[in-house]
């Protein structure tokens, strides 16, 4: 994400809540550090932490979520426009077997209220799981092996777009089955691309 969501968000009087990523180097080595060295160790009024516990399919998952608008610790946090917190949502799974433990960061819109930045975190990851579930059966998308160049991630793009077209002509089919006529029926590609509009 960049500056420009930020505005447009800002613009349209909705919040936002981005992840931090390792492409923004600076403000992630910033919020590792700043939640690592200061806040976890020195709470304070401006700062919180809500946490929650599921228990689903043989498994346990915590969340934990630190939110601070202390953003005098992140200079590079001034850089999105309309920030006003930081996140660190820890996501830890209990099996049977094994205990695997996530660290995630973000940079938000959002006033200090952990239970509703955490909130906003688990529905973004809702929807992400979603739509990769459904590129992965429909186009095998986890079994690509295209990774030369920006090939994978045209790919990517164009996968998107044919979903997109699919979801949009309704006529009581799949997804899948929409594509596969598709590639099967000159006329039906058509209609599919021209019934949406492209």
């Amino acid at each position: 994400m960049s500056e420009r969501h930020c505005i447009y968000y800002y613009t349209k009087k909705a919040d936002y809540v981005f992840g931090v990523k390792k492409n923004q180097p600076t403000l992630h080595d910033d919020c590792v550090q700043y939640f690592e060295s200061i806040l976890l160790k020195q709470p304070s009024s401006k700062t919180g932490m809500f946490e929650t516990i599921d228990k689903a399919h043989g498994r346990v998952e915590i969340r934990r979520c630190w939110q601070s608008t202390e953003l005098q610790w992140l200079p590079s946090a001034k850089e999105w426009h309309g920030a006003r917190s930081v996140l660190r949502v820890e996501c830890e799974r209990h099996s049977n077997t094994n205990i695997s433990r996530e660290v995630r960061y973000f940079v938000s819109s959002l006033p200090l209220n952990p239970e509703r930045a955490l909130s906003a975190v688990r529905q973004h990851w809702f929807v992400e799981n979603q739509h990769h579930w459904v590129l992965d059966v429909t186009f095998g998308e986890d079994g690509s092996r295209i990774g030369r160049g920006d090939a994978a991630e045209n790919m990517a793009v164009l996968r998107r777009l044919a979903l997109n077209i699919c979801k949009r002509y309704i006529n009581g089919d799949s997804n899948p089955k929409k594509l596969k006529k598709a590639g099967w029926d000159d006329s039906f590609r058509e209609k599919l691309i021209f019934a949406t509009g492209l």
